[in-house]
């Protein structure tokens, strides 16, 4: 399943349309380049993606942990993010929420359920 979950960021000139996702055959070639600009190894096995106005900024080896950012971007956060979804992912929707600044995005990326209220 190919989850995406995208949400708006606040910088300090303008917003920033993020999406983190699966990473896809498509973005091959882009997390090539990544790694390349990062002067590291390409990732391997399932990633997820941590797009800028569609454009990738960081990526996460969901086997391995490891991270490829761009060095010319503040991606901090955004490698933060992409761990906490990665910790959904791995935990399912019931862990517990993550304390600290970026605890509203993170909860931003876990899955929604739909349904019926009864009340």
């Amino acid at each position: 399943m190919n989850q995406t979950n995208s949400f708006v960021l606040p910088s300090s000139s303008a917003e920033l349309d993020l999406t983190i996702r699966r990473a896809t055959e498509a973005d091959a070639g882009a997390l090539r380049e990544l790694a390349l600009l990062d002067s590291r190894r390409p990732l391997t096995g399932p990633l997820l993606v941590a797009e800028v106005a569609g454009r990738p900024w960081a990526a996460l080896a969901l086997d391995s942990g490891e991270v490829v950012a761009d060095p010319f971007r503040r991606t901090a956060d955004l490698v933060e993010l992409l761990h906490e979804r990665a910790r959904h992912l791995r935990d399912g929707p019931e862990a517990p929420a993550p304390s600290g600044p970026l605890s509203r995005l993170a909860g931003a990326l876990r899955p929604r359920r739909h349904g019926l209220s009864s009340g």
